[in-house]
């Protein structure tokens, strides 16, 4: 079972100092605002040019005191951008997600159970698995790969690693996504013991 570089990415962060983002100005990753006529080829363009260096230059060498991973759950791109186009007009920018350095990217696809083999038409408990643990597993399973055995979680993980941890919702905790970090099921389905 080839585990996805998520886990690889991730697993550095529970073990090692992180860096966080400097607060001061940072006027390049701010400023994400359209630049030109938005009518215009390229004029909705946010960022221009390599955003390496800005990146790196916000970064400072003082760890991170917590780290926190905010999902929201059925949220891509374009519903992002439909909420900056109402809020903010077409040439908009969110203070907030906006000005965030990165944002998380990953393939969108589970694994059929049969044949491990993409299933294109991922649900919330397959994308859920793959992200919390960095398994890719079949449509309705959560914590489990396709021959159902149990896959750490990253939030189990921190607490091996003797960090605080939790998980908040605002969502019934066992729906697929809050469930995701702490359940080890065949079926999304299994709400009991």
């Amino acid at each position: 079972m080839k585990q996805s570089t998520i886990a690889l990415a991730l697993l550095p962060l529970l073990f090692t100092p992180v860096t966080k983002a400097r607060t001061p100005e940072m006027p390049v990753l701010e400023n994400r605002a359209a630049q030109g006529d938005i009518t215009a080829p390229g004029g909705a363009r946010r960022l221009t040019g390599d955003q390496t260096a800005a990146l790196r230059d916000s970064l400072s060498d003082k760890p991170a005191k917590n780290i926190i991973l905010l999902i929201g759950d059925g949220m891509g791109d374009s519903e992002i951008t439909a909420a900056r186009n109402y809020a903010e007009g077409a040439g908009g920018f969110f203070k907030g997600i906006d000005a965030l350095p990165l944002t998380g990217q990953y393939t969108h696809y589970a694994l059929n159970k049969k044949t491990g083999k993409p299933d294109y038409v991922t649900d919330s408990a397959a994308s859920a698995t793959a992200w919390s643990t960095g398994v890719k597993t079949y449509n309705g399973a959560l914590g489990v790969d396709i021959h159902e055995k149990d896959h750490p979680t990253i939030l189990e993980m921190a607490k091996a690693a003797g960090l605080a941890t939790g998980n908040v919702s605002t969502a019934e905790l066992q729906d697929a996504t809050p469930a995701a970090l702490v359940a080890h099921v065949t079926s999304r389905k299994c709400y009991g013991p």
